[in-house]
């Protein structure tokens, strides 16, 4: 079932994953406690920031396009040091690199930050509205829910895959 072929990406890199959320009827006790010993024996796999492995982002980017430097937009201060303790967090797992006051870039995006669900945690937008003109469409087909369903038809086990830091788990190509 290719949701925007994240599926496809995590099957291609070898990835499968039935996790339970609760005991069911068609997992029996012994399954269950198989699992569980699984999920703490390879306790450092299923936590943490991962990474899915040889796949890069490629952007097709319209040089035509002018850069835009967009104006700064000042972070509340209620939310600088949750963004500080993020991006020390992200800066520790390796997922973005500083740029040096002396390289200057000519596209310039403003931070957003959102609240998680979860009680004082944020989510740290780029704001890419400006930067998007410059990116080529990559056409995929994405499934409708017509044939999600379908594609579900007699399956009894489903799996949930945390995409809470989505866009650090993917690379992006060193050209992009």
């Amino acid at each position: 079932m290719p949701i925007a072929g994240i599926t496809d990406n995590i099957r291609a890199a070898g990835i499968q994953l039935h996790t339970p959320k609760e005991q069911t009827d068609t997992v029996s006790p012994e399954e269950h406690q198989h699992i569980n010993n699984l999920l703490e024996k390879h306790s450092a796999v299923f936590s943490g920031i991962g990474l899915l492995k040889n796949e890069e982002v490629h952007f097709h980017i319209d040089l035509s396009v002018p850069p835009v430097m967009a104006p700064y937009h000042a972070i509340p201060l209620s939310y600088q040091g949750k963004l500080s303790a993020h991006l020390q967090e992200l800066r520790k797992a390796d997922k973005f690199e500083d740029v040096k006051p002396q390289e200057q870039s000519p596209w310039v995006s403003n931070v957003v930050i959102t609240e998680k669900k979860q009680f004082g945690q944020i989510r740290m937008n780029i704001d890419m509205q400006q930067a998007n003109r410059a990116l080529g469409r990559t056409k995929r087909h994405v499934d409708t829910i017509k044939e999600i369903h379908h594609k579900l038809t007699g399956a009894t086990r489903f799996s949930e895959t945390d995409m809470s830091h989505g866009y650090h788990q993917i690379s992006l190509a060193e050209e992009s």
